[in-house]
C-alpha cells in the first residue's frame, strides 16, 4: 500500500470575546488515510496545545471513516478519563452538506432535460 500524505487543519470556536473560529494547528497527516491514524493525528495536536479535555464536536464531511474517527477518538478520551459522547459529537460541514445537495440536484436537472429531450413530441 502507498504512502499518501494528507492535511488536517484544527479549529478552536472562541464564543466568549466574539464569535470566532481561530485555526490552532495544520499538520500533514502522513501513512493511511484511516479512522485510527486521523484520531492519533487530532490527538497529538490536542494534546500538544494541551486541550485533549476541551473538544465539544468535530465538524467534518459526513463520510463514514469519519464516524469510525470520532469513535477511536472517543476511545482515546476513555483510556484517560475525559468525557466526550461520540453520538453527539459529530456535526456536518454546512458548506459541504450544500455543496452535496447542489450536486445532486444538478444531476437531476440534466437527467430532467435528457428526457424530455428522447420523449416523442
Amino acid at each position: 500500500m502507498s504512502e499518501s500524505i494528507n492535511y488536517y487543519k484544527v479549529n478552536s470556536f472562541n464564543w466568549f470575546y466574539f464569535p470566532a473560529e481561530i485555526p490552532i494547528d495544520f499538520r500533514k497527516l502522513i501513512g493511511e488515510h484511516s479512522d485510527a491514524n486521523m484520531a492519533d493525528a487530532v490527538w497529538a495536536t490536542l494534546k500538544k496545545f494541551c486541550i485533549t479535555d476541551c473538544v465539544i464536536a468535530f465538524v467534518m464531511d459526513n463520510v463514514s471513516h469519519n464516524d469510525t474517527m470520532i469513535e477511536c477518538f472517543a476511545d482515546k478520551c476513555f483510556q484517560h478519563d475525559i468525557s466526550f459522547s461520540e453520538k453527539n459529537a459529530h456535526m456536518c460541514c454546512m458548506p459541504h452538506t450544500i455543496h452535496l445537495s447542489a450536486l445532486k440536484v444538478h444531476s437531476l436537472r440534466i437527467l430532467f432535460l435528457d428526457l424530455i429531450h428522447l420523449s416523442p413530441a
